[in-house]
């Protein structure tokens, strides 16, 4: 018989987590107050697990979790929470959370989360499940500014979303800032790397010591070298002065290597070198530096690709990646794109001094129905861009750019193919249509011109041996577009 400890002022909600469970394996404890619960706990040996919630009468559950755990951090504590918030799942995780789940829960998970909490298993490995409609909140969603830090002080630097991905983003943040791991980040450009890497070190010990930026697509090597290890007084022409490089200046701190992938083999063996022996030396110099830096890295392409072609230390792979973290397109969690959009709406309306504009409803659904390839970023241009177009309090479909650019592509369409060839294309996309509209698959034309897309440049490259200059030349692209979309279609 496993104790389970609830603790939750909801009592439907509660009646309802208790009724999944069976009865003869699993005995629930249910008080609706926290103020008692360290006292329970100093009672009673055989809680199992404790099932809090964040909103409770008396205290955050979040409190009442830096306070029981810190006496009895055995034992598994699972937040629940009607508040779909990035912020209290990365302090939950943070903090020691066994696990952090949100109202209304998916059945599965919860009893699996519980199952685990306790250990519980079937005979044939298989964790318990239930069948069940999904348990539905009481109280109301929380207003999509409680997704958001509004405070003046916030630097609109936090995770924004709702979507099950960016939790799930958020809880392993709170999770891997416990650690000094090094972590590798990935997905397209974008996303919002740098964010989640800033999030790390601001949940974690060494948020008092300095978060520092290394780029490693934007400089030379000889300059990126000086710029992460420094350099000594006429180490080359030019080093007039010594300069304490970035890995130095970030000593108990962390420092972000975004598109590490760029960085030479040179640089990747000196920096293999620094992370296993947490020193270096300064360009032109042999005096040993120490840091204890925390390293993060960042990547929009396939490491495993630029592995194989001999471009990407395998070592210096597995030195970095000890966690990493998936960044998916926005494309993919179209559901934050409306938080986004009223996130970046508040933010640059504060910068301008004015009050925050609403949003009409076609200009929204235009927002939530584009495809974003450049994911938050653009998302971010565009509200800004439309931000100072519009000409009242209210943000039209004309004041977007993505409108504008739909448009012009309009006009600039260019001649459909041959009748033979054209009838060949249709055939290909007559077959496929149906099948995508019997899966009920939404947003079918980003989806097709997607899919096409990469189909054309992944053709192309192969009749042209990947030779770039070729590609861009029969396909009518500049060179800075085909590489985009070799990026964004991990075509390398």
């Amino acid at each position: 018989m496993k104790n389970i400890l609830l603790v939750d002022d909801d009592r439907e909600v509660s009646h309802s987590i208790m009724g999944l469970f069976d009865n003869g394996r699993f005995r629930f404890t249910h008080v609706e107050d926290g103020t008692s619960v360290e006292t329970m706990l100093k009672v009673r040996k055989d809680v199992d697990v404790l099932m809090l919630d964040v909103n409770l009468p008396s205290m955050s559950g979040l409190d009442l979790l830096k306070r029981i755990h810190k006496d009895h951090d055995k034992l598994p504590i699972i937040i629940i929470s009607g508040d779909v918030s990035t912020e209290n799942a990365i302090e939950a995780m943070r903090e020691g959370a066994f696990e952090y789940l949100t109202k209304p829960f998916e059945i599965d998970r919860l009893i699996g989360a519980v199952n685990r909490a306790c250990g519980v298993t079937r005979s044939d490995g298989s964790t318990a499940t239930v069948s069940a409609p999904s348990i539905a909140r009481k109280t109301p969603p929380r207003d999509n500014a409680s997704s958001k830090n509004q405070d003046a002080d916030s630097g609109f630097d936090e995770i924004v979303g709702c979507s099950p991905e960016i939790v799930e983003i958020a809880k392993l943040v709170g999770h891997i800032a416990r650690t000094d791991a090094p972590t590798l980040i990935f997905g397209e450009p974008g996303t919002g790397k740098e964010l989640i890497a800033r999030a790390i070190h601001r949940n974690s010990s060494r948020r008092v010591g300095p978060f520092l930026t290394a780029n490693c697509s934007s400089l030379a090597d000889t300059l990126l070298e000086s710029e992460i290890f420094g350099h000594e007084k006429g180490a080359f022409t030019g080093a007039y002065y010594k300069r304490l490089g970035k890995l130095e200046q970030a000593d108990h701190g962390t420092l972000f290597f975004d598109e590490v992938a760029d960085l030479s083999l040179m640089l990747q063996a000196k920096l293999l070198r620094s992370i296993e022996q947490s020193s270096f030396e300064r360009v032109g110099g042999a005096e040993k530096i120490t840091s204890d830096a925390r390293i993060i890295a960042a990547t929009s392409k396939s490491l495993v690709q630029v592995m194989k072609e001999g471009a990407f230390r395998v070592d210096l792979f597995y030195r970095l990646k000890i966690v990493s973290i998936y960044m998916p397109p926005l494309r993919e969690r179209k559901g934050d794109v409306q938080l986004l959009t009223e996130h970046f709406l508040t933010k640059f309306a504060r910068e301008m001094n004015r009050p925050v504009p609403t949003i009409d409803s076609k200009a929204q659904e235009l927002l939530n129905n584009y495809s974003w390839p450049g994911n938050v970023r653009e998302l971010e241009n565009n509200i800004h861009t439309a931000l100072v177009m519009a000409k009242g309090d209210e943000i039209h479909i004309e004041d977007l750019p993505i409108n504008a650019e739909s448009s012009v592509a309009l006009e600039n369409d260019p001649e459909v193919l041959e009748a033979d060839q054209l009838e060949v294309f249709n055939g290909v996309i007559g077959q496929l249509l149906p099948k995508l509209v019997a899966a009920n698959e939404g947003n079918i034309y980003n989806s097709i011109h997607s899919s096409m897309e990469r189909s054309l440049i992944s053709s192309a490259l192969k009749l042209y041996g990947s030779n770039q200059v070729k590609t861009s030349e029969a396909l009518g692209i500049s060179r800075n577009t085909l590489r985009d979309r070799i990026a964004r279609y991990n075509l390398y």
